[in-house]
């Protein structure tokens, strides 16, 4: 009698009674196999596909991308004839199973022809089966040869394609219609002679679903076609019959379909014939009330964006006009407006998306409307919704872009948005913050020489907005507000930065709890200091910063003084880091954590370049407190590190003598030199952190330092117990 065997993945799939226990011998019996297939997955393979149930082959197909890659011959001749052969009488999730994995086989270019089992599939009474084998097709009918397109896929949809096939098919034809249009390997020829009258024919269709879905596969038929004449003769007609058709679903999808395929048609036809229909359609929606106005809204900006150069001054009013209609959806501000609350809500929302594009067509073309405008954009940014007052927010910054001189109007509504009370609205203005007000400063609305009301007015907006996401626990986004104030040296006078701004960030540095937020307000306080033009201010703002962080009796806030220095060395020169930073941060070498000790070694080798020969005072104090620390230190990581740290520098590999690194230590302490004399530094550059930044550049040193520190833990040493951290 032989050796059984029972495989992991198959226990797996019992049920059991008692943890560990299985249910019965009859199925323990029946779910294993003769040792001798232990070591053969190929022969395990068939003989599972052969007399398995449903669970083994199950298992059997979703592990054959992995069996393809270990034995690709033998899958292709024995396994994937043998799931070709089981598929049609197998199960539901057999087949769905496997249309999944040869999805991801014909991907890979496996050289074995599947197309016949997906066209097989296909004809399944079960509709999820059938659905599934569809679905597969279409996201690989573009790794398919023109052979296989010409001979199988369009042979199927156009018997699939008649008006006697179940509806599920005819939708089917219509997908594969469009996507065989855009398959590089056809020719636009015989997309005009095959594919075209199918759609002509498909888009009269009795079924509303297959008038809608050929509309929505329209622009891959003009895509295909490639012919600007032959598309108004023979798409055009279709477009408009479709535009025109009884249900809404089909009239909301051709309203799709013709903002995609306005760049194929002449300006005669998008004055004679596009502009007119969309005119009508706007005018139907707005009196039925219909499923149609949401996606109006949606696709509003590409039509107006398309058609800008063709529309009069009337028709551009017009629709701007109609666009406020549209933004005030589901408010009953309009007469008869009793449409669904929560389609009203994706119709403001989807008005405020488009609110850039409407903003650049108001200005080209409907200049004298700007009232209209402005009426439009007052009341979105107001919405009682937040989902509406949350998609403003996202496109804040670009509108304020392109109003240019024009952006004052919209103050008010930045201060509003900049207060609101829904955390969703202030993570979408957060974000590009930095840009709005640097926007604000080009324009003049805000200004580094002088206060003015509106500094005075964003300026406490942006501080209730920190208070408000300060209630929250998304440190990210306190984070990233921090990182956008740094933009404030550049829009508003220091005087008033110092007033307003830097006793908050003092405070954060107290009150905060997450140290990506404290390290982050330490480095913005370092970006105040840089550009603060008053030497008493300064010399303020550096002994609150020894005071609260560097003498601090918390190692937690100690080590947030050392991430302040690295941001430290990127901000200021070597000058004015060896002047005010160099030697607290040197004693942090004699401090009583080790974690201390650690984080301070890691900056030696770029504190040691920064010395030269007029520094001997401090490459003494430096000498001293590395022999002393070679000496006294006992913590196995602080040790290593040290010595890593010591063979880096000893190999002068942080000399720092590049060229453009010398150019922009000479650009910092002319920069420096002039803010000492009250001056303000032209030409501001964003420093290195924010997200839009360019990054600084990393010398060879820096690189060899990086690759060579690997600490004792990543190299299988024993840990020391009671290891201090932070966090």
């Amino acid at each position: 009698m032989s050796v059984k065997v029972v495989k992991d993945e198959e226990l797996m799939s019992l049920k059991l009674d008692k943890p560990g226990r299985v249910k019965s011998q009859e199925q323990l019996a029946k779910h294993t196999i003769d040792s001798q297939f232990e070591d053969k997955p190929i022969e395990r393979s068939v003989y599972l596909l052969t007399k398995g149930d449903d669970v083994q082959k199950l298992s059997i197909v979703q592990n054959l991308p992995q069996l393809y890659q270990f034995e690709p011959n033998a899958t292709i001749n024995r396994i994937l004839p043998k799931i070709q052969q089981e598929l049609p009488g197998s199960s539901s999730e057999f087949n769905i199973a496997t249309a999944r994995i040869f999805q991801i086989l014909i991907q890979k270019k496996v050289p074995i022809n599947l197309l016949s089992s997906i066209l097989q599939g296909i004809d399944s009474r079960d509709p999820l089966v059938a659905t599934t084998w569809i679905e597969t097709l279409l996201e690989v009918i573009n790794y398919l040869s023109d052979t296989q397109i010409r001979n199988d896929v369009l042979k199927w949809a156009v018997q699939k394609s008649a008006p006697s096939k179940p509806t599920l098919y005819r939708v089917a034809s219509c997908h594969l219609l469009g996507r065989c249009a855009v398959h590089p390997k056809i020719q636009s020829i015989e997309v005009k002679t095959t594919i075209l009258p199918l759609v002509q024919g498909l888009a009269q269709d009795v079924s509303f679903e297959v008038r809608a879905c050929m509309a929505g596969q329209l622009a891959n038929i003009a895509q295909g076609l490639n012919d600007s004449n032959l598309i108004k003769t023979s798409l055009l007609p279709s477009v408009v019959e479709l535009a025109k058709d009884t249900n809404s679903v089909v009239r909301s999808s051709t309203i799709v379909a013709i903002a995609q395929l306005l760049q194929h048609f002449s300006t005669d036809t998008e004055q004679d014939v596009i502009i007119p229909l969309f005119k009508e359609l706007c005018n139907q929606a707005a009196e039925e009330n219909e499923a149609s106005y949401p996606v109006l809204a949606r696709e509003f900006g590409k039509y107006m964006t398309g058609l800008q150069n063709v529309l009069s001054q009337a028709d551009c009013l017009w629709f701007l006009k109609f666009f406020k209609i549209l933004s005030t959806k589901g408010l009953g501000s309009s007469q008869g407006d009793n449409v669904d609350p929560t389609q009203g809500v994706y119709c403001r929302h989807f008005c405020a998306q488009n609110l850039p594009s409407i903003t650049q067509f108001t200005l080209l073309r409907a200049s004298n409307s700007m009232d209209v405008w402005y009426s439009v954009f007052r009341d979105l940014a107001a919405d009682p919704c937040y989902i509406v007052r949350k998609s403003v927010g996202a496109c804040l910054h670009e509108v304020v872009g392109i109003l240019g001189i024009q952006c004052r109007i919209i103050k008010p509504d930045i201060v509003r948005l900049l207060r609101d009370d829904a955390e969703d609205v202030l993570y979408m203005v957060v974000p590009k913050l930095g840009v709005t007000m640097e926007t604000l400063c080009n324009y003049g609305l805000l200004s580094r020489e002088t206060s003015t009301q509106t500094s005075l007015e964003i300026g406490r907006a942006i501080l209730k907005c920190h208070m408000e996401l300060s209630k929250g626990v998304n440190w990210r986004i306190q984070t990233d507000l921090l990182a956008q104030l740094e933009h404030l040296p550049n829009c508003l006078p220091s005087d008033f930065i110092h007033q307003h701004f830097t006793p908050v960030i003092f405070a954060i540095i107290g009150d905060q709890k997450a140290k990506p937020v404290k390290a982050q307000a330490a480095r913005l306080l370092l970006v105040f200091l840089r550009y603060n033009i008053k030497e008493i201010q300064r010399k303020w703002i550096r002994e609150n910063l020894m005071n609260r962080l560097y003498l601090s009796s918390s190692c937690y806030t100690r080590h947030i003084f050392i991430k302040m220095c690295e941001s430290a060395l990127s901000i200021f020169s070597k000058k004015y880091f060896k002047d005010h930073f160099f030697q607290p941060l040197l004693y942090l070498l004699d401090d009583r954590v080790s974690n201390i000790r650690l984080c301070t070694i890691q900056l030696l080798p770029q504190m040691r370049a920064m010395l030269g020969p007029e520094d001997k005072a401090l490459l003494q104090t430096f000498d001293n407190m590395v022999k002393k620390l070679e000496l006294t230190e006992r913590d196995k990581d602080v040790i290593y590190t040290l010595r890593c740290v010591l063979k880096i520098m000893q190999s002068h590999q942080f000399d720092g003598n590049k060229q453009d690194l010398i150019q922009e230590e000479k650009q910092r302490q002319e920069d420096e030199a002039k803010i000492a004399q009250g001056k303000i530094v032209e030409n501001f550059k964003l420093m290195e952190g924010l997200p839009f930044a360019p990054k600084r550049p990393v010398t060879e040193g820096t690189k060899a330092f990086k690759n060579s520190l690997t600490f004792p833990s990543q190299r299988n040493v024993t840990m020391p117990k009671n290891l201090p951290t932070f966090g």
